[in-house]
Protein backbone atom coordinates (compact mmCIF):
# COMPACT_ATOMS: atom_id res chain seq x y z
CA UNK A 1 0.00 0.00 0.00
CA UNK A 2 1.46 3.42 -1.10
CA UNK A 3 0.67 6.15 1.20
CA UNK A 4 -0.13 9.86 -0.22
CA UNK A 5 -0.59 13.21 1.84
CA UNK A 6 -2.05 16.02 0.33
CA UNK A 7 -1.56 19.40 2.57
CA UNK A 8 -3.79 22.22 1.38
CA UNK A 9 -2.12 24.57 2.89
CA UNK A 10 -4.03 27.55 5.04
CA UNK A 11 -7.08 26.32 4.11
CA UNK A 12 -10.18 26.97 6.37
CA UNK A 13 -13.13 24.50 7.14
CA UNK A 14 -15.96 26.37 6.20
CA UNK A 15 -14.56 27.19 2.78
CA UNK A 16 -15.53 23.82 2.04
CA UNK A 17 -18.78 21.63 0.67
CA UNK A 18 -18.02 18.99 3.03
CA UNK A 19 -17.68 20.63 6.18
CA UNK A 20 -20.57 23.73 5.24
CA UNK A 21 -23.37 22.70 2.71
CA UNK A 22 -23.73 26.58 1.48
CA UNK A 23 -20.45 26.58 -0.48
CA UNK A 24 -20.83 25.65 -4.19
CA UNK A 25 -17.09 25.79 -5.47
CA UNK A 26 -15.14 22.68 -3.73
CA UNK A 27 -16.59 20.18 -6.35
CA UNK A 28 -13.30 18.33 -6.02
CA UNK A 29 -12.86 17.89 -2.10
CA UNK A 30 -16.44 17.13 -1.96
CA UNK A 31 -16.29 13.82 -4.45
CA UNK A 32 -13.40 13.16 -2.34
CA UNK A 33 -15.07 13.53 1.20
CA UNK A 34 -17.57 10.91 0.14
CA UNK A 35 -15.41 8.17 -0.03
CA UNK A 36 -13.31 9.06 2.87
CA UNK A 37 -13.22 9.28 6.71
CA UNK A 38 -14.31 13.04 7.18
CA UNK A 39 -13.38 13.99 10.37
CA UNK A 40 -15.13 17.52 11.80
CA UNK A 41 -13.10 18.21 14.73
CA UNK A 42 -9.44 17.23 13.70
CA UNK A 43 -7.15 20.38 15.05
CA UNK A 44 -3.90 21.54 14.35
CA UNK A 45 -1.22 21.90 16.77
CA UNK A 46 0.40 25.50 15.71
CA UNK A 47 -1.64 27.88 13.46
CA UNK A 48 1.07 28.36 11.37
CA UNK A 49 3.11 25.67 9.05
CA UNK A 50 6.23 24.45 10.36
CA UNK A 51 5.71 23.02 14.33
CA UNK A 52 1.74 22.18 12.37
CA UNK A 53 3.50 19.80 9.68
CA UNK A 54 6.47 18.50 12.34
CA UNK A 55 3.83 17.86 14.27
CA UNK A 56 1.95 15.65 11.79
CA UNK A 57 5.25 14.06 9.96
CA UNK A 58 7.33 13.50 14.33
CA UNK A 59 4.06 12.88 15.96
CA UNK A 60 5.18 14.96 18.53
CA UNK A 61 4.01 18.23 20.44
CA UNK A 62 5.67 20.97 19.90
CA UNK A 63 7.35 21.44 22.90
CA UNK A 64 9.17 18.28 22.19
CA UNK A 65 10.25 18.79 18.59
CA UNK A 66 10.84 22.52 19.31
CA UNK A 67 10.60 23.52 15.58
CA UNK A 68 8.73 26.84 16.95
CA UNK A 69 8.70 30.40 16.82
CA UNK A 70 11.38 30.40 19.05
CA UNK A 71 13.65 28.05 17.20
CA UNK A 72 11.86 27.74 13.52
CA UNK A 73 14.67 24.53 12.59
CA UNK A 74 14.36 20.83 12.95
CA UNK A 75 17.24 18.98 14.96
CA UNK A 76 18.41 16.13 12.90
CA UNK A 77 17.96 13.99 15.07
CA UNK A 78 13.96 14.04 14.96
CA UNK A 79 12.92 11.02 13.11
CA UNK A 80 9.86 11.77 10.91
CA UNK A 81 7.20 9.96 8.91
CA UNK A 82 9.06 9.39 5.56
CA UNK A 83 12.37 8.03 7.92
CA UNK A 84 10.46 5.21 9.13
CA UNK A 85 8.94 4.53 5.95
CA UNK A 86 11.79 4.39 4.10
CA UNK A 87 13.24 1.90 6.50
CA UNK A 88 10.89 -0.54 5.67
CA UNK A 89 11.26 -0.06 1.85
CA UNK A 90 8.89 2.86 0.88
CA UNK A 91 10.04 5.39 -1.95
CA UNK A 92 9.88 8.74 -0.48
CA UNK A 93 9.15 12.14 -2.21
CA UNK A 94 8.46 15.93 -0.63
CA UNK A 95 6.94 18.52 -2.93
CA UNK A 96 5.89 21.45 -2.44
CA UNK A 97 6.32 25.37 -2.11
CA UNK A 98 6.21 26.38 0.94
CA UNK A 99 9.49 28.77 2.05
CA UNK A 100 9.22 27.69 5.91
CA UNK A 101 9.86 23.99 4.60
CA UNK A 102 13.17 24.14 3.69
CA UNK A 103 16.33 22.93 3.57
CA UNK A 104 17.68 26.04 5.78
CA UNK A 105 15.66 24.93 8.66
CA UNK A 106 16.19 21.45 7.96
CA UNK A 107 13.17 20.27 6.83
CA UNK A 108 14.67 18.49 3.94
CA UNK A 109 17.16 15.77 3.60
CA UNK A 110 15.04 13.34 5.04
CA UNK A 111 13.35 12.49 1.40
CA UNK A 112 15.05 10.31 -1.67
CA UNK A 113 12.92 12.69 -4.05
CA UNK A 114 12.73 16.68 -2.72
CA UNK A 115 11.32 19.30 -4.50
CA UNK A 116 11.42 22.88 -2.54
CA UNK A 117 11.49 26.71 -3.17
CA UNK A 118 15.43 26.53 -2.39
CA UNK A 119 15.69 23.59 -4.90
CA UNK A 120 18.31 25.89 -6.83
CA UNK A 121 20.08 26.73 -4.34
CA UNK A 122 22.54 23.49 -4.05
CA UNK A 123 25.84 26.38 -3.38
CA UNK A 124 24.15 28.13 -0.81
CA UNK A 125 24.07 24.57 1.54
CA UNK A 126 27.67 24.91 2.09
CA UNK A 127 27.88 28.18 3.05
CA UNK A 128 24.48 27.47 5.29
CA UNK A 129 27.32 24.64 6.65
CA UNK A 130 29.82 26.43 7.52
CA UNK A 131 27.87 29.15 9.61
CA UNK A 132 26.95 26.18 11.88
CA UNK A 133 30.59 25.62 13.16
CA UNK A 134 30.40 28.09 15.75
CA UNK A 135 27.61 29.79 18.45
CA UNK A 136 28.06 32.86 16.86
CA UNK A 137 28.09 32.02 13.22
CA UNK A 138 24.74 29.95 14.58
CA UNK A 139 23.20 33.13 15.64
CA UNK A 140 24.00 34.98 11.87
CA UNK A 141 22.51 31.85 10.10
CA UNK A 142 19.37 32.32 12.76
CA UNK A 143 18.90 35.60 11.46
CA UNK A 144 19.29 35.24 7.88
CA UNK A 145 17.05 32.01 7.39
CA UNK A 146 13.85 33.99 9.65
CA UNK A 147 14.59 37.14 7.28
CA UNK A 148 14.60 34.54 3.94
CA UNK A 149 11.71 32.73 4.87
CA UNK A 150 9.79 35.52 5.57
CA UNK A 151 10.37 37.39 2.92
CA UNK A 152 10.09 34.67 0.14
CA UNK A 153 6.31 33.94 2.18
CA UNK A 154 5.00 37.52 1.58
CA UNK A 155 6.57 37.50 -1.98
CA UNK A 156 3.48 37.72 -4.24
CA UNK A 157 4.13 34.40 -6.77
CA UNK A 158 2.10 33.14 -9.71
CA UNK A 159 0.15 30.01 -8.40
CA UNK A 160 -0.37 28.58 -11.86
CA UNK A 161 3.34 28.28 -12.55
CA UNK A 162 3.80 27.20 -8.84
CA UNK A 163 0.70 24.55 -8.62
CA UNK A 164 1.61 23.22 -12.33
CA UNK A 165 4.94 22.99 -11.53
CA UNK A 166 4.54 20.53 -8.28
CA UNK A 167 1.68 18.50 -10.35
CA UNK A 168 4.64 17.98 -13.19
CA UNK A 169 7.10 16.83 -10.41
CA UNK A 170 4.40 14.87 -8.90
CA UNK A 171 3.98 13.76 -12.04
CA UNK A 172 7.37 12.23 -12.55
CA UNK A 173 7.88 10.83 -9.51
CA UNK A 174 4.93 8.80 -9.84
CA UNK A 175 5.85 7.52 -13.26
CA UNK A 176 9.15 6.22 -11.85
CA UNK A 177 7.69 4.85 -8.66
CA UNK A 178 4.51 3.73 -9.54
CA UNK A 179 5.41 0.19 -9.33
CA UNK A 180 6.98 0.03 -5.86
CA UNK A 181 5.50 1.28 -2.28
CA UNK A 182 6.28 4.91 -2.22
CA UNK A 183 5.24 7.98 0.20
CA UNK A 184 4.35 11.17 -1.48
CA UNK A 185 4.38 14.11 0.64
CA UNK A 186 2.57 17.13 -1.47
CA UNK A 187 2.05 20.60 -0.03
CA UNK A 188 0.03 23.04 -1.75
CA UNK A 189 -0.15 26.51 -0.77
CA UNK A 190 -3.06 27.82 -3.22
CA UNK A 191 -4.92 29.39 -0.62
CA UNK A 192 -2.21 31.31 1.22
CA UNK A 193 -1.62 34.84 0.67
CA UNK A 194 -0.80 36.86 -0.74
CA UNK A 195 -4.35 36.53 -2.25
CA UNK A 196 -3.21 36.01 -6.17
CA UNK A 197 -6.08 33.94 -7.53
CA UNK A 198 -5.70 33.30 -11.54
CA UNK A 199 -7.83 35.73 -13.56
CA UNK A 200 -10.85 33.28 -13.81
CA UNK A 201 -11.61 32.95 -10.42
CA UNK A 202 -11.44 36.32 -9.53
CA UNK A 203 -14.20 36.83 -12.29
CA UNK A 204 -16.38 34.01 -10.84
CA UNK A 205 -15.80 35.56 -7.18
CA UNK A 206 -16.16 38.82 -8.44
CA UNK A 207 -13.15 40.47 -7.02
CA UNK A 208 -13.15 43.61 -6.48
CA UNK A 209 -10.33 44.74 -9.34
CA UNK A 210 -9.72 48.38 -7.49
CA UNK A 211 -9.17 46.04 -4.06
CA UNK A 212 -7.31 43.08 -5.90
CA UNK A 213 -3.72 44.33 -4.72
CA UNK A 214 -4.75 45.04 -1.04
CA UNK A 215 -2.23 43.15 0.89
CA UNK A 216 -3.15 41.15 3.88
CA UNK A 217 -0.35 41.04 6.17
CA UNK A 218 0.17 44.74 7.33
CA UNK A 219 -3.59 44.21 8.58
CA UNK A 220 -2.14 41.45 11.02
CA UNK A 221 -0.07 43.92 13.06
CA UNK A 222 -2.86 46.36 13.62
CA UNK A 223 -3.56 48.08 10.27
CA UNK A 224 -6.95 49.22 10.08
CA UNK A 225 -9.56 48.10 7.33
CA UNK A 226 -12.99 48.56 6.21
CA UNK A 227 -16.15 46.52 6.28
CA UNK A 228 -15.08 46.76 1.67
CA UNK A 229 -11.86 45.77 2.21
CA UNK A 230 -12.87 42.62 4.43
CA UNK A 231 -15.69 41.99 1.96
CA UNK A 232 -12.66 41.78 -1.04
CA UNK A 233 -10.48 39.29 1.22
CA UNK A 234 -13.25 37.34 1.57
CA UNK A 235 -13.86 37.31 -2.76
CA UNK A 236 -10.30 36.35 -2.61
CA UNK A 237 -9.74 34.24 -0.43
CA UNK A 238 -12.68 32.21 -1.93
CA UNK A 239 -11.49 32.31 -5.26
CA UNK A 240 -8.04 30.78 -3.98
CA UNK A 241 -10.27 27.83 -2.88
CA UNK A 242 -11.86 27.00 -5.67
CA UNK A 243 -8.28 27.35 -7.45
CA UNK A 244 -7.50 25.22 -4.65
CA UNK A 245 -9.85 22.74 -5.20
CA UNK A 246 -9.09 22.68 -9.09
CA UNK A 247 -5.49 22.17 -8.12
CA UNK A 248 -6.53 19.08 -6.06
CA UNK A 249 -8.62 17.69 -8.66
CA UNK A 250 -6.02 17.47 -10.48
CA UNK A 251 -3.89 15.68 -8.42
CA UNK A 252 -6.33 12.92 -8.08
CA UNK A 253 -6.66 13.06 -11.65
CA UNK A 254 -2.89 12.30 -11.70
CA UNK A 255 -3.28 9.54 -8.78
CA UNK A 256 -5.98 7.95 -11.28
CA UNK A 257 -4.21 8.02 -14.68
CA UNK A 258 -1.33 6.04 -13.00
CA UNK A 259 -3.19 3.65 -10.98
CA UNK A 260 -2.19 4.38 -7.92
CA UNK A 261 -5.64 6.08 -6.48
CA UNK A 262 -7.72 3.01 -5.22
CA UNK A 263 -4.77 0.81 -3.74
CA UNK A 264 -3.49 3.86 -1.98
CA UNK A 265 -3.82 5.46 1.76
CA UNK A 266 -4.47 8.86 1.04
CA UNK A 267 -4.22 11.62 3.46
CA UNK A 268 -6.00 15.17 3.19
CA UNK A 269 -5.29 18.28 5.36
CA UNK A 270 -4.88 21.80 6.05
CA UNK A 271 -2.02 22.85 8.51
CA UNK A 272 -4.14 25.68 9.44
CA UNK A 273 -6.52 27.61 8.83
CA UNK A 274 -6.58 31.79 8.24
CA UNK A 275 -8.64 34.78 9.74
CA UNK A 276 -10.29 37.07 7.60
CA UNK A 277 -11.80 39.77 9.91
CA UNK A 278 -12.29 37.34 12.96
CA UNK A 279 -11.00 39.46 16.22
CA UNK A 280 -9.91 42.25 14.01
CA UNK A 281 -7.44 39.93 12.52
CA UNK A 282 -5.90 38.80 9.14
CA UNK A 283 -3.75 36.14 8.13
CA UNK A 284 -2.68 33.30 10.85
CA UNK A 285 -0.63 35.02 13.71
CA UNK A 286 -1.37 35.92 17.19
CA UNK A 287 -4.03 33.49 17.69
CA UNK A 288 -5.43 30.34 18.33
CA UNK A 289 -8.89 31.33 16.58
CA UNK A 290 -10.95 28.11 16.05
CA UNK A 291 -11.25 29.11 12.25
CA UNK A 292 -6.91 29.13 12.60
CA UNK A 293 -6.77 25.25 14.35
CA UNK A 294 -9.65 23.30 13.83
CA UNK A 295 -8.17 22.03 10.11
CA UNK A 296 -10.08 19.96 7.43
CA UNK A 297 -8.83 16.04 7.31
CA UNK A 298 -10.09 13.51 5.45
CA UNK A 299 -8.63 10.19 4.94
CA UNK A 300 -9.62 7.67 2.20
CA UNK A 301 -8.35 3.66 2.58
CA UNK A 302 -8.12 1.56 -0.34
CA UNK A 303 -11.50 -0.07 0.19
CA UNK A 304 -12.96 3.60 -0.31
CA UNK A 305 -15.54 3.44 2.52
CA UNK A 306 -15.70 6.87 4.65
CA UNK A 307 -17.69 7.91 7.08
CA UNK A 308 -17.80 11.36 9.48
CA UNK A 309 -15.80 11.22 12.27
CA UNK A 310 -16.66 13.67 14.98
CA UNK A 311 -14.41 12.54 17.97
CA UNK A 312 -11.62 15.13 18.64
CA UNK A 313 -8.75 13.78 17.07
CA UNK A 314 -4.91 16.23 16.68
CA UNK A 315 -2.84 15.95 13.36
CA UNK A 316 -0.50 14.66 15.33
CA UNK A 317 -2.35 11.61 16.25
CA UNK A 318 -2.72 10.61 12.39
CA UNK A 319 1.29 10.24 12.15
CA UNK A 320 0.65 6.75 13.99
CA UNK A 321 -2.51 5.75 12.69
CA UNK A 322 -0.50 6.08 9.22
CA UNK A 323 1.98 4.00 10.45
CA UNK A 324 0.11 1.54 12.17
CA UNK A 325 -2.64 1.05 8.79
CA UNK A 326 0.98 0.20 6.93
CA UNK A 327 1.24 -2.40 9.32
CA UNK A 328 3.96 -0.87 10.91
CA UNK A 329 2.85 -0.65 14.66
CA UNK A 330 3.99 2.01 16.43
CA UNK A 331 2.14 3.55 19.74
CA UNK A 332 1.50 6.61 20.60
CA UNK A 333 2.95 7.94 23.81
CA UNK A 334 1.34 10.55 24.30
CA UNK A 335 -2.18 9.32 23.75
CA UNK A 336 -3.77 10.25 27.06
CA UNK A 337 -2.41 13.27 27.07
CA UNK A 338 -4.71 16.41 27.01
CA UNK A 339 -4.47 18.92 24.34
CA UNK A 340 -2.59 21.90 25.41
CA UNK A 341 -1.04 25.76 23.90
CA UNK A 342 1.91 27.09 25.17
CA UNK A 343 3.28 29.66 23.58
CA UNK A 344 4.86 33.65 22.91
CA UNK A 345 2.15 35.88 22.39
CA UNK A 346 3.00 35.75 18.14
CA UNK A 347 2.19 32.62 17.30
CA UNK A 348 1.14 30.18 20.46
CA UNK A 349 1.87 26.54 20.17
CA UNK A 350 -0.86 24.06 20.79
CA UNK A 351 0.52 20.94 22.74
CA UNK A 352 -0.11 18.56 25.64
CA UNK A 353 0.95 18.51 29.43
CA UNK A 354 -0.45 15.90 31.73
CA UNK A 355 -3.24 16.59 34.55
CA UNK A 356 -1.56 15.13 37.10
CA UNK A 357 0.40 17.43 39.11
CA UNK A 358 -1.34 20.20 38.60
CA UNK A 359 -3.97 22.42 40.42
CA UNK A 360 -7.19 22.61 38.19
CA UNK A 361 -8.25 18.73 36.79
CA UNK A 362 -8.87 18.60 33.15
CA UNK A 363 -11.29 16.94 32.01
CA UNK A 364 -12.01 15.50 28.33
CA UNK A 365 -9.57 16.96 25.42
CA UNK A 366 -9.09 20.73 26.31
CA UNK A 367 -6.86 23.11 24.64
CA UNK A 368 -4.70 25.48 26.88
CA UNK A 369 -3.90 28.68 25.07
CA UNK A 370 -1.29 30.26 26.65
CA UNK A 371 -0.57 34.22 26.78
CA UNK A 372 1.87 35.90 28.64
CA UNK A 373 0.22 36.35 32.09
CA UNK A 374 -3.08 33.31 32.18
CA UNK A 375 -3.96 30.56 30.38
CA UNK A 376 -7.28 30.45 28.31
CA UNK A 377 -9.18 26.70 28.13
CA UNK A 378 -10.78 26.04 24.91
CA UNK A 379 -13.13 23.40 25.43
CA UNK A 380 -13.36 21.21 21.99
CA UNK A 381 -16.57 21.52 20.71
CA UNK A 382 -17.87 24.43 22.56
CA UNK A 383 -17.42 27.92 22.04
CA UNK A 384 -17.80 29.10 25.42
CA UNK A 385 -14.26 29.82 27.12
CA UNK A 386 -13.18 29.86 30.33
CA UNK A 387 -9.97 31.55 32.04
CA UNK A 388 -7.63 29.62 34.59
CA UNK A 389 -5.34 31.81 36.51
CA UNK A 390 -1.85 30.17 36.15
CA UNK A 391 1.61 31.45 35.54
CA UNK A 392 2.70 30.26 32.03
CA UNK A 393 6.27 29.35 33.94
CA UNK A 394 4.02 26.67 35.79
CA UNK A 395 3.90 25.09 32.02
CA UNK A 396 7.63 25.19 31.61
Amino acid sequence: MNVIVVVLDTLRTDRISAYNSSVDFTPNLHEFSEAADTYTSAFSQSPWSLPSQTSFLSGMYPWQHRATQLKPFLGEELRLLPSKLKENGFRTSFIHNNTWLNPLLGFTGRFDMEHTPFRKTSYFKGFWRKLQKTRFTKKIRDKLTLSLSKHLLGRSIKKETSVSCEIGKADRFLVKNRDRQFFMYLNLVGSHYPYNPPEKYRERHSVDKELFELDSMPLEYGGEISDREVEALNHMYNAEVDFLDDSFGKVLGLLKKHGVYQDSLIVVFSDHGELIGEEGKFGHHFSTNRNLINVPLMIRTPDGSGEKVIEPVELREIHYQVLNRCGLNQEDPYKMIEGCACGIYEKPTIYGRRANGHEFDLSGPVFYVAGEEDIERHKLGLDEVSVIQEQFNSFS
